[in-house]
């Protein structure tokens, strides 16, 4: 099994090469209880959890280190792509915003890798036709 140090390496060097902001590179392996994510490895599987306040807000688990890895970098780049979205809104914007922050987050990810791009669109096409805008 891979271990959470080389999954740490990979996390920063994607984030490096994003330019993402340094609190965007952070990799955690112990809870903090203030609504950060840490993860876990048991010998078997990979946790990516979330706490706050000593209440558990998400948890989700996976043998496959790539699994976690597109996690990470999943909602690492969903941060880039919504601080995009918002820096590069026209003053009157007409339709939903949604779409250029959702653009950017498949783009961020195809950077790295084609696979995760796609399962991303996937996602945010069946999020599109499930939740119409109101277009304004």
């Amino acid at each position: 099994m891979t271990s959470l140090t080389t999954i740490a390496k990979r996390f920063r060097e994607i984030a490096s090469a994003l330019d993402a902001p340094a609190g965007q590179r952070i990799f955690r392996i112990e809870p903090h209880h203030d609504g950060s994510r840490h993860c876990e490895f048991d010998g078997e599987a990979y946790s990516l959890t979330t706490s706050e306040r000593g209440l558990l807000l998400d948890h989700q688990t996976t043998t496959d280190p790539n699994e976690l890895l597109f996690w990470l970098v999943r909602d690492m780049t969903r941060q880039l792509a919504s601080d995009y979205e918002l820096a590069n809104r026209p003053d009157e914007h007409n339709g939903d915003t949604r779409i250029a922050m959702f653009d950017r987050h498949v783009e961020l990810l195809g950077r790295i890798d084609d696979t995760w791009a796609l399962r991303q669109r996937v996602h945010y096409d069946q999020t599109l036709s499930t939740h119409p805008g109101d277009g304004g």
